[in-house]
């Protein structure tokens, strides 16, 4: 009696939300298996193909990527979803400006201190 592999899955349970426009995708599955992904609106291109369980995706733009896995007999996982929203450019320079204010009142009080010696 022979038995087929099981199809590949991903660990992931549902879409995977990312705001920094990286994400590690993980997988199960027997054998050999081919990662692809499909930028909005463009058609779908591979991006890993071999043995590994796990892929690290960098430089995502905003916006939905699907994400397909398939094994060597042709088999797929589900499609996943992820869904990239990088952070506020304002909220990014507000936190530099509170930065830099933080660091200035140090560095004064350092000098303060120092003249009181």
């Amino acid at each position: 009696m022979l038995y087929a592999a099981s199809p590949p899955t991903f660990r992931s349970d549902g879409a995977i939300d990312s705001d920094t426009g990286y994400s590690l995708i993980e997988w199960d599955a027997s054998g050999p298996a081919t990662l692809a992904i499909a930028p909005p609106g463009a058609p779908s291109r591979e991006l890993y193909s071999g043995s590994n369980e796990a892929f690290f995706i960098s430089g995502l733009a905003d916006g939905t990527y699907r994400l397909t896995l398939r094994d060597a007999s042709g088999q797929e996982a589900p499609p996943l979803e992820l869904r990239v929203a990088h952070q506020s450019v304002t909220q990014a320079l507000w936190l530099v400006a509170l930065g830099a204010i933080v660091f200035l009142a140090t560095v004064a009080a350092i000098l303060r201190g120092a003249r009181d010696d």
